[in-house]
């Protein structure tokens, strides 16, 4: 599951999701903290976006695309997850 959660603060939904499903940990992948958000996209303060999994799936890759076609595209930066499963 991917997506705008709208969560400004740890809130239900996070909480929710967090018991039964894995979340990515978008600093795994990058290691400025800035460039883990994802709101607003044209200059990204907030993290509202994630993605939850189960099973046996393996996140192998995450990229936040900042193009000019994503900035007009979304208010959010498109966050795009390769995953191997099995």
């Amino acid at each position: 599951m991917l997506g705008d959660f709208n969560e400004w603060m740890r809130g239900l939904a996070t909480s929710l999701l967090s018991e039964k499903l894995h979340s990515v940990d978008l600093r795994e992948f990058y290691l400025r903290k800035r460039t883990q958000r994802t709101y607003p996209g044209l200059f990204p303060v907030l993290h509202l976006d994630h993605i939850y999994y189960a099973g046996k799936v393996e996140i192998v890759g995450v990229e936040l695309p900042r193009t000019r076609l994503s900035l007009v595209a979304s208010d959010h930066l498109p966050l795009v997850a390769d995953i191997r499963i099995g």
